[in-house]
């Protein structure tokens, strides 16, 4: 399963994106702790996209990139930003930013997905989550 979508910068879009690749990785057999890892992941990547790439602005789009095989599912996520240096994140689990609101969204998607990548100064996130089906993880 392949697919390059485009979507307004509309969270509703965004969502419904959501649930449509979910359900088709659900149809696939894939594991239910291995799809809401990729939701979760997603989710955080297609809001950073709307509210801090595109700033909400309903005119512009996010372009979502899929690759799904038998051991692997691969989303690559595009906002019209002008991008952010991602290596300069402060981690969200230290002691002094424990109480802060936000901030975690790129930490989490660390931690579900297996590889996280970014390109073109930040404004696309490629992630990439190796996949078991339902019956391989049973056994």
């Amino acid at each position: 399963m392949t697919g390059h979508y485009e979507i307004a910068s509309d969270f509703k879009d965004a969502y419904a994106f959501l649930d449509a690749f979910t359900k088709e990785l659900a149809a696939r057999g894939v594991h239910n702790d291995i799809i809401f890892d990729i939701k979760v992941a997603a989710a955080e990547a297609l809001v950073n996209a709307i509210k801090y790439g595109n700033q909400n602005k309903k005119g512009l789009t996010v372009t979502i990139d899929t690759k799904v095989n038998h051991d692997r599912v691969e989303l690559c996520i595009k906002d019209r930003g002008k991008g952010f240096d991602h290596t300069g994140l402060e981690d969200p689990t230290d002691e002094s930013h424990l109480t802060r609101t936000r901030g975690r969204g790129v930490f989490l998607i660390k931690k579900l997905m297996d590889t996280v990548e970014f390109s073109d100064n930040g404004s696309t996130i490629k992630m990439v989550k190796s996949i078991t089906r339902q019956e391989e993880r049973q056994s």
